[in-house]
């Protein structure tokens, strides 16, 4: 077909897709309520600067925090649950008694004007990390640990708001001068390790999660305080491995059986293939854990170093996870993909996998 033909045709029709995609990315935006309140803090924001008037910068102030620190929460996605939960500002207004009626699930955090905006958000951020995580078994665990997990999720939580401003308070102001502590120190630098293997919210949060809603109900024992430090000594172990390393792979304990199964070495499957993870899959079942992940570390140039290599590697993933799943006692909890560094400190792409495995009475 004459090309010349085209031209007038795209040049009649093409406005056609772009105005598609407009009302399409509208549509998203009106239906998705944390990206309206970004659209109407914008709003409000203007009308503020122009007006000058309280009640908007007030509006500005609650809306772009609730749009900000809920989506950061959302593409912080883990499995089934989100965490931290999710947060709506509303302001409360004095009264004549100095009273106020806080409903359940509420609490009360004194924010600044729109000038600093970046410390109302890191404020929000760690009133609401501290309220909703480790739920159930907050009083389980010790101060240094709890401090050392909440200053770590709130600084994954405002890395994912993407604000620099926002992190450079957090840490000049809340991170650093929380974790000089010794006792929190200690226990920070092991929860660093972890998450930059990539293991924090995939793996740690996601196991205290289950192991508050095995105990529920139960009568506090000390020993249910040493499951949750293991546990971190645990994968701490796992995220400080050096190459050849023999470490142990299995967790198991009165309300814990975790088992992790370890594709560090793109050699490693590319030449013996998938039996070998598929054997310790099933030893893992045999030993009747509660959960099995497993973790995958492509080499991040791969693809461009060996194409056919790296064709091959996937492959190799995807049969894995038809071979684990082909046993009727396992069910894939979920399946993420992200990158780490390891501890060479090469960037690598990862994935991890959560299996659940149906005890047998």
């Amino acid at each position: 077909m004459d090309i010349t033909k085209l031209l007038p045709l795209l040049y009649q029709y093409g406005k056609i897709p772009v105005l598609l995609g407009i009302i399409i990315y509208l549509f998203r935006v009106v239906m998705d309520e944390d990206r309206c309140s970004l659209w109407r803090s914008r709003v409000c924001h203007v009308l503020y600067l122009v007006s000058g008037r309280r009640d908007a910068e007030k509006k500005y102030i609650a809306e772009d925090i609730n749009g900000r620190i809920n989506l950061a929460r959302r593409r912080l996605h883990q499995g089934r649950t989100a965490l931290p939960r999710a947060v709506n500002v509303e302001w409360v207004e004095g009264n004549p008694e100095g009273t106020y009626d806080i409903a359940e699930g509420e609490f009360v955090v004194r924010l600044d004007p729109s000038a600093a905006q970046e410390k109302n958000i890191a404020k929000l951020a760690m009133a609401v990390v501290g309220r909703t995580t480790l739920i159930g078994i907050r009083h389980l665990v010790e101060v240094p640990l709890q401090k050392a997990i909440d200053l770590n999720l709130v600084r994954t939580v405002l890395r994912e708001v993407g604000d620099r401003k926002v992190l450079d308070w957090f840490f000049q102001e809340e991170y650093i001068p929380g974790t000089k502590e010794s006792d929190i120190d200690k226990w920070n630098r092991e929860v660093v390790e972890i998450d930059e293997r990539g293991l924090f919210t995939r793996l740690l949060l996601v196991e205290l999660d289950a192991f508050a809603k095995r105990i529920a109900g139960m009568v506090p024992r000390p020993y249910m305080m040493g499951e949750i430090e293991n546990l971190v000594h645990f994968l701490y172990t796992i995220a400080t491995k050096q190459v050849g390393q023999d470490v142990p792979l299995r967790f198991i304990r009165a309300h814990m059986g975790i088992g992790v199964i370890l594709v560090a070495r793109t050699s490693t499957l590319l030449t013996e293939g998938v039996e070998p993870y598929v054997k310790a899959m099933n030893y893992h079942v045999q030993r009747q854990l509660n959960s099995v992940y497993v973790i995958v570390f492509d080499e991040e140039l791969l693809r461009d170093a060996d194409e056919e290599a790296h064709r091959q590697f996937v492959k190799l993933t995807r049969e894995l996870d038809r071979e684990i799943l082909q046993s009727s006692l396992i069910i894939k909890d979920f399946s993420l993909s992200y990158s780490c560094v390891d501890q060479q400190g090469r960037k690598r792409n990862a994935m991890c996998t959560r299996y659940l495995i149906q005890l047998t009475q």
